[in-house]
């Protein structure tokens, strides 16, 4: 059974030659989309717009093989990276929401 994080975004459309590897860079980050839309507020559509700069990235086989290669924790995206910047953003604010849960913004889905 799959944790209700890993869960597909309900309507997301993954544009056309959009092979995952954004979400495969995210979980070698230590991230998943599905985090990255509930706790910095991604909508649909910008995460279609990152989709499609990864999709359109003319160097999806070196970004296969640097996932490939690095079988443990990748701490940047490649410098290539179309989402680079996006991406580093999110993971520095999940690095700071580890190192501080209780200033960490609460999840709007946990009814504890």
């Amino acid at each position: 059974m799959k944790d209700k994080d890993e869960g597909e975004l309900h309507g997301l459309q993954r544009p056309l030659g959009y092979e995952g590897l954004m979400e495969k860079l995210l979980a070698r980050m230590g991230m998943n989309l599905t985090q990255c839309c509930r706790y910095f507020g991604l909508t649909h559509k910008t995460v279609q717009r990152m989709m499609s700069r990864c999709a359109a990235c003319a160097e999806s086989s070196t970004c296969h093989a640097i996932l490939k290669e690095s079988k443990n924790q990748i701490k940047d995206p490649p410098d290539f990276c179309y989402n680079r910047k996006a991406l580093m953003a999110m993971s520095k604010e999940m690095e700071k929401m580890i190192a501080n849960p209780k200033d960490a913004q609460q999840d709007p889905t946990d009814k504890r």
